[in-house]
């Protein structure tokens, strides 16, 4: 439930301008050590089956969801390009990733209003979840 919560706030945060530039969000679920941010990443499809107890994405699997990269973008945009890579790359290997899976997509539009004028703004929400080493945890910090 918790991510699907930081889903939604993703998505919804980033509906509220318009995609005059890409608008690049996140969250990060859990702290693994950073990896430059031009490492590289694997893009993958996640099945149901795939996060399965034991399978790779699933409980005690190889991979845990370590975070997601929310974009908003202009209406169309292909979510494989080059641009849209470029633009969750960093983001992923900031959060220490590995693997990254289209979690969703799909177009939206909302009203902008500037002073007296108002302005229908369509675009296109992309949501990846990044997933990381499963770890076993870290020794406790101070924060």
């Amino acid at each position: 439930m918790r991510s699907l919560c930081g889903l939604v706030i993703a998505l919804v945060g980033l509906g509220c301008g318009g995609p005059s530039k890409p608008a690049v969000g996140g969250s990060q679920m859990v702290i693994l050590p950073p990896r430059p941010a031009n490492c590289e990443l694997d893009i993958v499809t996640v099945r149901p089956e795939d996060m399965a107890p034991g399978a790779r994405f699933g409980a005690g699997g190889q991979y845990q969801m370590i975070g997601v990269v929310a974009l908003g973008l202009k209406q169309g945009t292909d979510v494989l390009s080059p641009e849209v890579r470029s633009l969750v790359r960093p983001k992923a290997c900031g959060y220490g990733g590995e693997v990254v899976s289209l979690a969703a997509a799909g177009d939206s539009s909302h009203y902008v209003i500037t002073g007296n004028t108002i302005r229908t703004v369509a675009q296109t929400d992309v949501l990846f979840t990044v997933w990381g080493p499963r770890s076993a945890g870290t020794e406790p910090q101070r924060f």
